[in-house]
């Protein structure tokens, strides 16, 4: 419906709401407009599928959905076969991890998947150590949108606190020994419904299809991306086409392994965004810290009142544990239709059949140091 045939003026007839065609200014996002600057940014980065969440997040770890094209969870107990690129990696003896905040999407991997998993505090405990896997893959919170904790900017989560969560991440790489000789890369997992007006390409799949709503080589619409990286060139727009099999490519590349799938051997390298000539800029550029962050004001509509259940044990970040906004304000908060997709991994009993035990992410889970961020434990 909202690429309509090219003519991308569907979305506000799909299933969406006004949300849909709007955006945030660079005055409401206090870390990401920084660090794209600051770096390089891409403005031809597409999701992988032009499809939901699901799809594009087994893209990202496997170049493939396995021939899921919507939010169903892999059918059995075993998860997917585990053709990812953290399985190729330790196939050829190179390490890699999976950091999850509270709900882990290698779960549809299965015990595989879950094997190669930890919480985010460990990613922050190796990044200052100096011990980082070859591969690092960090997600946020998905879950407590209501309660203020949900640290995947999605609506109607508070948006400072993935900003905050995406800048612990970025400054623990930065602050870590190993940015020397890294990358990191920033990105979303689709488009969750935003307008655009960029019509996305077709690439090669393991499944295209004449029919657009089987065709897995139709890519979805673009997504923010940054890379940050001594390697990255500083203040740089690049205007290449890339998706994820573009990041599991500049991987494979590295280390030598064969395609996953037909995705990212075809696919244009990540890493010819890279500057190799000139020499690494190792000192980090100053960007605004996780407190800068989660202190900043929104300049947009007035915040949700969580009744003393938010992320500081407050109504909202930053306001004084205890207070409330007023109750007009309130009133005025629109509801969230469905709780985030991922949340199905959860409520439909999937993880606890893989023995995984669920625990919703606090500050201390969330952050590096939340007594910084003005937030309690």
């Amino acid at each position: 419906t909202e690429l309509d045939g090219g003519r991308v003026d569907g979305f506000l007839r799909a299933q969406s709401d006004v949300f849909s065609i709007g955006y945030y200014t660079e005055a409401d996002l206090p870390f990401t407009p920084h660090v794209a600057k600051a770096f390089t940014a891409y403005d031809r980065f597409f999701c992988s599928i032009l499809s939901s969440t699901y799809p594009n997040r087994e893209y990202m770890h496997a170049g493939q959905s396995y021939g899921m094209i919507d939010n169903s969870l892999p059918t059995g107990s075993g998860g997917f076969p585990d053709t990812t690129i953290f399985a190729a990696l330790s196939k050829a003896g190179v390490s890699n991890q999976y950091y999850y905040t509270d709900l882990p999407v290698s779960s549809f991997w299965g015990q595989a998947g879950l094997a190669r998993s930890s919480q985010v505090q460990q990613y922050y405990e190796q990044a200052a150590a100096g011990t980082l896997p070859a591969l690092s893959f960090v997600d946020p919170a998905f879950n407590g949108e209501d309660q203020g904790t949900s640290g995947d900017e999605h609506p109607h989560g508070d948006v400072r606190v993935g900003q905050a969560f995406v800048a612990d991440v970025v400054h623990a790489f930065m602050d870590s020994p190993q940015y020397e000789r890294g990358a990191l890369f920033i990105v979303y997992d689709e488009w969750g419904g935003f307008f655009d007006h960029v019509v996305p390409p077709r690439v090669p799949d393991l499944r295209p299809s004449s029919d657009l709503n089987k065709d897995f080589g139709q890519m979805g619409f673009r997504i923010p991306a940054v890379v940050v990286s001594p390697y990255a060139r500083r203040g740089h727009v690049d205007h290449s086409i890339y998706g994820f099999e573009s990041i599991l490519k500049m991987i494979r590349y590295r280390y030598g392994l064969p395609p996953l799938t037909p995705r990212d051997l075809y696919a244009n390298n990540i890493a010819a965004s890279f500057d190799f000539v000139s020499k690494p800029a190792t000192t980090p550029p100053a960007l605004p810290t996780p407190a800068n962050v989660i202190s900043s004001e929104c300049s947009g509509s007035s915040p949700a009142d969580t009744g003393g259940a938010g992320i500081d044990d407050g109504s909202v970040i930053g306001m004084p544990p205890g207070s409330q906004v007023p109750a007009a304000t309130a009133a005025a908060q629109p509801a969230r239709p469905k709780p985030h997709d991922l949340a199905n991994l959860l409520t439909s009993g999937y993880l606890e059949r893989l023995g995984f035990k669920y625990r919703p992410a606090t500050p201390a889970t969330m952050f590096r140091h939340p007594s910084k961020l003005g937030l309690r434990p």
